[in-house]
Formats: structure tokens, sequence, C-alpha cells
């Protein structure tokens, strides 16, 4: 708008300059999926180290808060629990998960055993179902689409 707005009537020589990082972005986007296509070609997964690498990093925190939200603790509360709790899991070298309940107690009295299947890399994949997610129901339908646009269906 602020290209635009400072331009007279029928006078747009100005904007054949605005174009130069658009076709520069555009040139870079098709190099990645020349990349990824190379990548992809020969790929070969190996489930039980992928399944291993999900499990590292505190990613299940996320649903470690949602479930204290849900157990009535305020996010800012419970924002704060779980900092402690990862805190505390990374100095004794363990996965969230991993965490005995009385330990997991220490830091919130309204952690429960239903904890642990929260905390699950099933439980985390699931609730992740929005459209582009992760869930399987969403990895599907994206394989599917693909299959479809790519005429292979």
């Amino acid at each position: 708008m602020m290209t635009l707005k400072g331009l007279p009537l029928a006078y747009n020589k100005d904007m054949q300059e605005d174009k130069e990082g658009l076709f520069d972005a555009l040139d870079t986007w098709l190099d990645c999926l020349h990349m990824a296509a190379l990548v992809l070609e020969d790929i070969q997964v190996k489930r039980p180290r992928c399944e291993e690498a999900a499990k590292q990093g505190y990613a299940n925190s996320t649903e470690l808060a949602d479930y204290l939200v849900a157990k009535g603790i305020p996010f800012r509360e419970a924002h704060h629990i779980v900092g402690e709790v990862v805190v505390g899991a990374i100095a004794k070298g363990l996965a969230l998960e991993e965490m005995p309940l009385s330990e997991l107690q220490k830091y919130s009295p309204v952690i429960e055993l239903d904890v642990y299947d929260i905390l699950s890399l099933q439980s985390c994949l699931a609730k992740r179902c929005a459209k582009g997610g992760v869930s399987q129901a969403q990895v599907a339908a994206a394989i599917s689409e693909a299959k479809i646009r790519l005429g292979l269906v």
C-alpha cells in the first residue's frame, strides 16, 4: 500500500523493482523442490529410530501443561510447573513419560496415573488432527490427496 499510494494515476514503472524479491524467492523455492525430490527418491525410513527421535526433546511438555489446565490449574501456573518438571527430568536424564508418579506429584499434587496416557507419543500425535497435522487420519488424508493430485489413483 505504501508503495502504491504515492504513484500518479497510470504510471507504474516504479512497480517493476518490487518483483525482484518475488522472482528470487520462486527460484530458491524451485531449487528446494528439486533437492527435496532427490532426497525423497531413495529415502529409507527406520521406524524404531524415528520413534526414538520423536520421543526426545520434551515435545510432550505442551501436553503436560494442557493436562494441568484441564485439572483446573491456570495456564500461567501450569506453564511454570511444566518448566520445573522438564528441568527435573533433564537433571535425572529421563523423558517426561519415564518420570515416576511420585516424582511428578512433587511438582503438582493434581497429577495422577492418567498423565502417562496423555504423555505417550501416540496420544500426542493423535491430538494433532487439524488439517496438515500429524495424526494418523490427517497423514492418511494428505497421502490420499497427494495420490489424487499426482494421478496415482
